[in-house]
């Protein structure tokens, strides 16, 4: 099993600043099987089910938006490989058309959990 540090080590090689805040500030992992990351400055928290096992492919979804609300429009509703959200800036937050990319519903806690123990 993989742990927080090695998924903060992921994340700080694949997102050296935060999507959101632009901050440099790092990650907090949480949840039972590692796959919530939160940013340590804005508190943005993304999901990724395959965060865990550490892949250039990996999608996240913002479940959290920043505390000043940035990501508001995006939440839940994106889901986001490692290009989409490098190449999101602050000024496409609040006008992304969500049609270009990828929506999903965000699995519930249940589901999270059952997948996790899987």
């Amino acid at each position: 099993m993989v742990s927080e540090h090695e998924v903060e080590e992921f994340m700080l090689k694949t997102f050296p600043t935060c999507p959101i805040c632009e901050a440099k500030t790092g990650y907090d992992v949480s949840g039972p099987a590692k796959t919530f990351v939160q940013c340590k400055s804005c508190k943005a928290k993304w999901y990724s089910l395959t965060l865990p096992q550490m892949r250039k492919s990996t999608n996240f979804i913002l479940c959290e938006p920043s505390i000043d609300g940035k990501g508001k429009t995006i939440l839940k509703q994106t889901q986001g490989g490692v290009d989409f959200w490098k190449n999101l800036k602050n000024a496409d937050i609040k006008k992304t058309k969500l049609s270009l990319v990828k929506p999903v519903e965000f699995p519930s806690m249940l589901m999270i959990r059952f997948l996790e123990l899987r």
